[in-house]
């Protein structure tokens, strides 16, 4: 494979393989595969290694560049998105009411 940047690679196996958009172990094992690093036949350690030897990218350079698609192309987002999005709302609401209550007491 030629070198593609990482956030290209991640659109494509996204737009590909739609079970990748809610589970980032499936796009782990997508993207691994598309540097070249077959992860059913070799160690966890390997791939550590293959990290730190910048071989494959990072865990967490993979989920920000899928985060960064879902945001801008509803298309890429996996089922749960909206409900995940409300739940998160909900959360700031509770904490910004709990926050408002706890500064009146002091």
């Amino acid at each position: 494979m030629t070198k593609k940047k990482l956030i290209d690679v991640v659109k494509d196996i996204l737009t590909n393989y739609p079970e990748t958009r809610s589970c980032d172990h499936d796009l782990f094992r997508h993207v691994f595969s598309a540097y070249g690093v077959n992860t059913s036949c070799c160690s966890y350690d390997h791939v550590i290694n293959c990290i730190k030897a910048k071989q494959i990218p990072t865990h967490e350079s993979i989920r920000r560049s899928r985060q960064k698609h879902q945001e801008t192309n509803p298309f890429l987002r996996s089922g749960n998105y909206e409900k995940r999005q409300d739940a998160g709302e909900k959360v700031k609401e509770l904490v910004n009411s709990d926050f408002q209550q706890a500064s009146m007491i002091f």
